[in-house]
């Protein structure tokens, strides 16, 4: 049998001389010094070899996710799933090579095989760089997968050539830490490749080129220098490669011998540790796709491309950090590995805990989590040492590793399925707190195992006859005995006493081995018993730890050349509480049907494909130069086939001329505002500012008809649903009248009210929401460039455009505690600019002309963005921004006015009530009753003022006395005639709300003290029910059931019924499926939830 130890060759002159063994004696021996040179120049020759490859193939891995921030997606026209496929195809390929692995890496010459398809990989990945669709792009990947196949396994095999046991874990650690300096590394050298924009290829196809062309050089290094084994090791004396000879076969460790051993196949499909390591490569790379899509998450939050990749680039140091703890307690406590593996799983499962509770808001608590949710490197380290270790046997190591890396392959294919429905991807977070749990449980169930055989070996008393071992032509022994038929192996570590006390009492021989699996029951292990994550959602300790944002997150540029030009002081948040998101705003979850059905659509209806996200006319407009011949800038109607397809001298492109036409002189370009539309070219040299060039702003053909069917689905729904919530005190309705042509000629302002359309539909249907994230960042692309030009400021459809994004910020914050204020900054620019010159005419291109149009939109978004600010002051609870201010609306409640300007005057009110709640200006007791009164008085004044039109029409059934808890309603119906009466209604109970808490009136002390705040809960708990009954007589309009659930979150824990409780918890989550809002945190808020 070719598993049994053999004797004493009798001649050695009976051998071929190229497969002749030699004879060393067990009983010469070699210095600690000579040892330790050995060592020494092994780590100086081996371990960089294996730690090179290892860093460009976690390199070429992470490679997919780089070039996804910088516009793979976009450019091959990928969804959701298939980027989630382009992941998993590649392990597919890594799987089907693995079977050939198998018997070609016992067969062949090791490391020239491992060269040589090293040297093919990089080929591979340099022809990634060609595909231009999904099927190239996959088709490669595959073929780079299958290239791969067998570097990782084969590594393993190496390190046990070259390494003992007890140095296993310290060279794994090693060319594992690869990981974590290839993702540091790679982030920067994206970075790099991003920064450079004379490159004439996109930046991804570069990046795969300079990975591919480092990769082919390392294989061609590998395959020409590497040695196969001791007796190829040219670096080495011949008295340095018989002391290697020794050392290793005192580790009793076979060596690559070129047979497969059908026994050891059966052995091992028979071995239950065998396959543990199995379930340890499956279960360690469910979670890999943390490292994929994280740096989503991260530019999900706001961040560009560039700030994306630094960002993602301490998550390598993270890891590395995590690895060597790892490592330092093996050295400290080396009889418990598997102990140390438990000990390290906990950290990433902490992290990915928080990585799906915390909300966008939460900034950088959001992108720690991230980080430390990746490091699986430290577990992935100490497991495959434990693999290297614990099995003995050519035939079986190779197929462990195997099926360790089978099960890795197996895991990365189908973990990135769960990772489809972005930002967050709470699925695949979920699964991988799961698989990490289940990981626990393994590596108690392998330490049990290996446990148990060791008592079987001591009862056994197997001991070893011979002291003299053949080598094989690699200079190691040529025994090749696997752990269970070799009667001294032993999952134990010597105590350091020669002979140590385990192997005398047993009889054996004493190895003195230094990093071993103690021979005896570990102590009994105590697992917390720990809530199932998936029976109550966002259930926490009471002393949960928070991670809070240590600075302010923004996507809209506010350079020091901006501030200059534009005098900008910095937003003063000095003095405003801000307060730890304590929640998370998780995405819907979607299915994976590919079709969209609107809210208000017949079930039968048909409905439409959304496969392409992105029309071709949209997509092609925004790739071609603005036209410089003002004879296009006309009429604005629907456009003619031959508008469309004009000459080349017209283009059709969204950016303004780079390089006017010399013959045209720059009072061409100074269009002015008075222009009525449909003017002649006559009449097209005025006096105004010209128009700046370089930014993609306009397009001077309108994109209307929409060729895409999802897209003027889209379109369609922001103008009947969508524009409402903004056009709420506009009686000309400008966000569903005037906004929607305007972005037919604005890719800015199209995008962002394409993706506020899609963002809402994927949280209230089953639509995609990485159709919303694509417009969401090609917008932003847009306005981060724009906002550089001097005018830009003064563009009311950028600033449109703005609002439109700050909503999406809406949409996903919390309704208390925290504001990003990303779109903020943006909106505090434009608004700034726009109440200092609230009558001066703007620039915009001759294509827009009309002066009430031009003026009354950007007044219509000013009027928005304060709406916006005065409820996020009001939700995190601090005064308003100076720059939000309104001084044109009349104040003076004697004064009759339109509907909308009455609701504006309680909203300035409440301005100034916020200001005296939350501002920090030093007062007196006295002045603040003072205040206080002057406040409530002018409140009560506008209510008892208000026009007949913010009067009642309908109160609905109260069902507060019936019995039935299920039936009862917390408050009536309430009707009102029109959305801008009920948003002023909403906003004047929201105001009693805030001074009756606030009430300087209510005694600090005494008796009266009890009675007082009796007397508040009550008026208070009746503000709010009248907030709900307001909103749900009006349940089309999402901003009513938004500023009713921002009043149960600011008063929601003063009920304290049962049945009023699950009514709020039941109104809360009504207005989050009917508007898609989030209303997590205002949930959790409530007592007994």
């Amino acid at each position: 049998m070719d598993n049994v130890l053999e004797k004493k060759m009798s001649a050695p002159e009976q051998d071929e001389p190229e497969t002749r063994g030699e004879i060393i004696d067990m009983d010469d021996t070699y210095t600690p010094g000579e040892e330790r040179a050995v060592l020494r120049k092994i780590d100086m020759v081996i371990l960089p070899f294996m730690c090179f490859v290892f860093f460009l193939q976690y390199l070429d891995k992470q490679s997919l996710s780089y070039a996804a921030i910088f516009g793979l997606i976009e450019d091959l026209n990928l969804t959701s799933s298939q980027y989630s496929w382009c992941s998993s195809i590649f392990y597919v390929g890594q799987l089907v090579a693995e079977y050939p692995c198998i018997y070609l890496m016992s067969r062949l010459h090791l490391t020239k095989f491992v060269g040589a398809t090293i040297i093919v990989w990089g080929i591979v990945c340099m022809c990634l760089a060609a595909p231009q669709n999904f099927a190239g792009f996959a088709t490669v990947r595959f073929l780079l997968g299958f290239s791969e196949g067998a570097v990782s396994p084969a590594f393993v095999t190496i390190t046990s050539i070259w390494y003992r046991k007890s140095e296993h874990t310290l060279r794994t650690a090693l060319w594992v830490t690869m990981n974590g300096i290839a993702q540091v590394v790679g982030c920067l050298l994206m970075y790099g490749i991003g920064k450079n924009t004379a490159l004439s290829l996109d930046p991804w196809r570069t990046l795969f080129l300079v990975c591919g062309a480092m990769t082919v050089v390392a294989g061609i290094a590998f395959f020409t220098l590497m040695p196969n084994g001791p007796r190829d090791a040219w670096f080495l004396s011949p008295r340095e490669r018989e002391v290697l000879s020794m050392r290793m076969a005192h580790d009793r460790e076979g060596g690559d011998k070129t047979s497969f051993s059908l026994g050891q196949l059966r052995e091992t499909m028979l071995d239950p540790k065998a396959w543990m390591v199995f379930w340890f490569g499956v279960l360690l790379t469910m979670q890999s796709p943390v490292l994929t899509f994280a740096s989503l998450v991260i530019k999900s939050i706001g961040y560009t491309q560039l700030e994306t990749m630094l960002y993602t680039a301490p998550s390598g140091a993270v890891q590395i950090g995590l690895l060597w703890v790892g490592v330092g307690l093996c050295a400290l406590f080396p009889q418990q590995r598997t102990l140390v593996v438990l000990f390290l799983i906990i950290p990433p499962l902490i992290g990915n805990v928080f990585l799906m509770k915390l909300d966008v808001s939460a900034g950088w608590g959001l992108i720690a989590a991230s980080w430390v949710a990746s490091c699986m490197t430290a577990t992935m380290s100490i497991v495959l040492s434990l693999s290297a270790s614990n099995v003995k046997g050519n035939t079986k190591r190779a197929l462990v590793n195997c099926m360790f890396f089978i099960g890795y392959c197996a895991g990365c294919i189908g973990s990135p399925q769960l990772w489809t429905h972005g930002p967050r991807y709470r699925e695949g977070v979920i699964t991988s707190i799961v698989t990490w749990c289940l990981l626990f449980v393994a590596i108690i169930g392998y330490r049990v195992l290996c446990i148990r055989d060791n008592k079987k070996r001591d009862k056994a008393g197997e001991t070893r006859q011979n002291q003299e071992v053949i080598l094989d032509k690699n200079g190691l022994p040529k025994s090749d005995l696997t752990d269970k038929e070799d009667g001294e192996f032993r999952h134990v570590k010597c105590d350091n006493v020669r002979p140590c006390t385990r192997c005398a009492r047993n009889g054996v021989e004493c190895l003195n081995e230094w990093i071993r699996f103690k021979n005896q029951p570990p102590p009994p292990v105590r697992l917390a018993r720990t809530e199932d994550a998936t029976s109550k959602e966002y259930t926490f300790s009471a002393d949960q730890t928070w991670c809070s944002p240590e600075g302010e997150l923004s996507f809209v540029e506010e350079r020091e050349h901006l501030a200059t030009i534009y005098h900008i002081e910095p937003i003063d948040t000095a003095g405003h509480e801000r307060r730890d998101s304590e929640d998370a705003t998780t995405p819907r979850e979607t299915s994976d049907n590919d079709t969209i059905q609107m809210p208000d659509q017949h079930p039968d209806s048909p409905t439409l494909n959304t496969g392409a996200h992105f029309s071709e006319t949209h997509q092609s407009s925004l790739e071609t130069g603005w036209s410089t011949d003002l004879s296009s800038h006309r009429l604005l109607e629907r456009p003619h086939s031959q508008q469309q397809h004009g000459s080349p001298s017209q283009g059709s492109g969204a950016h303004l001329a780079e390089n006017p036409s010399p013959d045209i002189q720059s009072s061409d370009y100074n269009l002015q505002a008075e222009e009525s539309l449909g003017v002649g070219e006559e009449t097209a040299a005025h006096t105004l500012q010209p128009v700046l060039t370089g930014a993609p702003v306009y397009r001077n053909i309108s994109v209307w008809p929409l060729k895409d069917a999802v897209e003027a689905k889209l379109m369609r729904y922001f103008i009947e649903k969508i524009a409402r919530r903004f056009d709420l005190c506009d009686p000309k309705r400008h966000f569903a009248l005037v906004v929607p042509w305007r972005a037919a000629f604005c890719p800015p302002l199209l995008d962002a009210a394409l993706a506020l359309s899609a963002r809402c539909l994927s949280r209230t249907t089953d639509f995609d929401t990485y159709t919303s994230n694509r417009y969401y960042q090609r917008c932003l692309n847009s306005l981060i460039s724009t906002l550089e030009i001097a005018d830009a400021l003064k563009n009311q459809d950028l600033f449109a455009a703005v609002v439109l994004l700050r909503t999406l910020e809406e949409i996903d914050g919390p309704l208390s505690g925290s504001d990003t204020q990303s779109h903020l900054i943006g909106g505090h620019l434009f608004a700034r600019e726009s109440a200092s010159e609230l009558t001066t005419s703007m620039w915009s291109p001759g294509v827009l002309r009309e002066p009430d149009e031009l003026s009354s939109l950007r007044n219509a978004a000013l009027m928005v963005a304060f709406r916006q600010e005065v409820y996020m002051a009001f939700a995190c609870q601090r005064p308003v921004l100076p720059a939000f201010y309104l001084p044109q609306i009349d104040r003076c409640l004697d004064n009759p006015t339109d509907d909308g300007t009455w609701t504006y005057r309680i909203l300035l009110h409440l301005v100034d009530a916020l200001k005296f709640c939350f501002g920090d200006e030093p007062t007196t007791p006295e002045n603040s009753i003072g205040r206080h009164d002057q406040l409530l008085s002018y409140a009560e004044e506008w209510y008892t003022k208000k026009p007949h039109s913010f009067n009642v029409l309908f109160y609905g059934e109260d069902g507060q006395t019936q019995s039935d808890n299920e039936n009862r309603c917390i408050a009536p119906e309430i009707w009102i005639l029109s959305d801008a009466a009920a948003t002023g209604l909403l906003n004047y109970h929201l105001l009693r709300i805030l001074l009756l808490s606030f009430d300087p009136h209510i005694p600090r002390l005494g008796p009266l003290r009890s009675q007082s705040l009796k007397k508040q809960d009550r008026e208070v708990k009746e503000e709010v029910k009248t907030c709900i009954g307001l909103a749900e007589g009006n349940p089309e309009c999402a901003p009513h059931f938004l500023l009713a659930s921002l009043g149960i979150a600011l008063a929601g824990d003063r009920f304290e019924e049962q049945w009023e409780q699950e009514a709020l918890m039941k109104f809360l989550k009504k207005a989050e499926s009917l508007h898609g809002w989030s209303t997590l945190t205002a949930q959790w808020h409530l007592p007994g939830r």
